[in-house]
């Protein structure tokens, strides 16, 4: 099974509180991400499809990355078309319909935009997910892997 369903269908995967208890939540991670470079908060929380419902006894995992990409597989054409020119202006960077970057270089290495990004990934509903290295501004510019 894929763990980006379409979304009408991704809170199912937590049954009734009985199949998975923890969930990856991929259109937070593109809504705060998207919210950073476009200056506009309000897009992490109010993201149309932020926080769909769970069981009681279940949550939604917040990130900032999948692993070494930025996935934008289950986003409109406009938001990936968007997403790229905004993240990922050299061809190389793109991998699949996503981006290959780690987190210090997709936000230019700055220390504000990872302020933020953190910011918004520890404050968002559900378990925070760090993936090793980007706690510590690891990663190449273009490649990640």
């Amino acid at each position: 099974m894929r763990s980006q369903p379409v979304a009408r269908r991704r809170a199912s995967y937590f049954g009734d509180g009985d199949e998975f208890q923890l969930g990856f939540h991929f259109p937070a991670m593109r809504a705060s991400l998207k919210s950073i470079r476009a200056g506009r908060w309000q897009l992490a929380g109010r993201h149309p499809q932020a926080h769909p419902r769970h069981p009681e006894s279940c949550q939604w995992c917040t990130f900032l990355r999948n692993h070494d990409e930025l996935t934008l597989e289950m986003v409109t054409e406009e938001d990936r078309q968007w997403m790229w020119r905004e993240y990922a202006p050299d061809p190389r960077m793109k991998l699949n319909l996503g981006i290959r970057r780690r987190l210090a270089p997709l936000l230019d290495n700055d220390r504000s935009k990872l302020a933020l990004a953190y910011s918004l990934l520890f404050t968002l509903p559900g378990s925070p997910f760090l993936y090793y290295g980007d706690e510590d501004r690891h990663g190449r510019q273009h490649l990640a892997g």
